[in-house]
């Protein structure tokens, strides 16, 4: 009986081990995807929710703790705090604006169709600007999240002049009553590239004038959205924004309004193009075009466009090395809804 039983644990062990080698050299499954390369595994259930919940409430403690603030240019000119030095700028390299590739685009970069300007192209560490020295404002901004998010650091004060422009626009050179308005916004940058790509998001060639009710109303809810849940459930967010300076198709594609010295453009409206992989491969995107004016309690959604209609109030060609099938696929549809 003893050694009955001293075979049968042998013959057991025996199994075992054979079942763990089996398991350590099976085959892995490859995966073909288009770099950057996106996770395809389902994420766990909760994670975007949560994310956004705290997200959230990280917010709501922020505005019950302080008096509610905006970035509208103080009446007094104060130095910015942001510590962006001159030889980091110098580093980074300006191109010109035939440049049709983006390290932060899904596609290739958008072209002029319309667009009256010439722009040069900024690279930051998280983000690029093709900004624009005769309107004195990007074109367009764009940025990619992807990867594992860490924390941003507290929000800086001031808003530093971009050495590398002719313009060299300063904080003080917007009108009383416009917003900084981040393009790239900072808390997700700093999530996604660290403290010193955040500090670049301050940079005055990241921002446009925006009336607080854009800039603290949809546009911030929308950026929230883009790395609290969308970025952990699609595992790549590719944005690009920018201004709109007309109110309708057909009109000259230049600001009616400019100000100051430095004649800064003074956008109608902003866009936003929102472009996602499922873990099946399929593209799904938003657009977006908000106005300055959006009023109390309008959601991003009400402003759902098409990326079609961008092109056409802001002279800009976007995907344009896609085959017309399927620029036109992209392109001429409107979403129905935000995603949840």
């Amino acid at each position: 009986m003893v050694m009955r039983s001293k075979l049968l644990v042998a013959a057991v062990v025996g199994c075992l081990l054979f079942a763990s080698c089996s398991t350590d050299t099976a085959p892995q499954t490859a995966r073909a995807i288009i770099p950057p390369e996106p996770s395809t595994a389902a994420p766990p259930p909760q994670r975007a929710q949560a994310r956004l919940r705290a997200v959230q409430a990280q917010a709501s403690a922020s505005q019950t703790a302080s008096v509610p603030q905006t970035n509208a240019v103080p009446a007094q000119a104060s130095a910015p705090t942001v510590q962006v030095t001159t030889a980091q700028l110098a580093e980074a390299p300006a191109l010109a604006s035939t440049s049709t590739t983006s390290a932060y685009l899904y596609s290739d970069a958008p072209t002029r169709a319309g667009y009256p300007n010439r722009w040069t192209l900024l690279t930051n560490a998280g983000y690029e600007s093709a900004y624009d020295e005769t309107f004195r404002n990007p074109a367009w901004v764009a940025y990619h999240l992807h990867g594992t998010a860490g924390t941003s650091a507290p929000r800086q004060n001031g808003y530093t002049t971009d050495l590398r422009t002719v313009a060299k626009v300063a904080q003080t050179d917007y009108p009383h009553g416009y917003d900084h308005g981040h393009m790239a916004p900072n808390e997700a940058i700093a999530e996604f590239y660290g403290d010193a790509a955040q500090a670049e998001t301050f940079l005055m060639t990241n921002m446009l004038p925006q009336r607080h009710g854009l800039n603290a109303g949809p546009w911030k809810s929308e950026e929230t959205m883009e790395y609290a849940k969308w970025e952990p459930e699609f595992h790549d967010v590719w944005v690009i924004d920018g201004p709109v300076y007309t109110t309708a198709d057909g009109q000259a594609l230049v600001p009616t309004d400019r100000y100051g010295a430095k004649q800064v453009g003074i956008p109608v409206a902003c866009f936003k193009i929102v472009m996602t992989k499922r873990s099946g491969g399929q593209i799904q995107t938003l657009a977006f075009i908000m106005p300055q004016e959006p009023g109390p309690g309008h959601a991003a959604r009400e402003y759902l466009t098409s990326i079609r209609e961008i092109e056409r109030r802001t002279g800009l060609n976007f995907f344009s090395s896609l085959p017309k099938a399927k620029q036109d696929a992209l392109e001429t549809g409107t979403a129905r809804a935000v995603w949840p």
